[in-house]
């Protein structure tokens, strides 16, 4: 059998990092392009269900949250930005 190496933390936290910025990106794009929903996107990357707790109680583990939401925020701002750009 093939041993499976993991990764060091540093370089998981950076790839989840990496993998929510372009979920968070690809949930902008379906906000701007018609016939596709942005909410429909979050609930296929599981983004819907941890927002909606998040938001529903935003006292409980807000900073763990926040780290967590920042970079899918960035990339809604990013896919929205740039892709209105292209469809305009």
């Amino acid at each position: 059998m093939a041993e499976v190496k993991s990764l060091p933390r540093e370089n998981n936290q950076f790839l989840g990092w990496i993998i929510r910025l372009l979920k968070g990106i690809l949930v902008g794009i379906g906000f701007i392009t018609p016939g596709l929903s942005g909410g429909v996107l979050a609930v296929v990357f599981g983004l819907y269900e941890p927002l909606m707790r998040f938001l529903g109680n935003l006292r409980n583990k807000f900073l763990q949250n926040l780290r967590f939401f920042l970079p899918v925020g960035i990339g809604l701002a990013i896919g929205v930005l740039f892709f209105s750009a292209v469809v305009d």
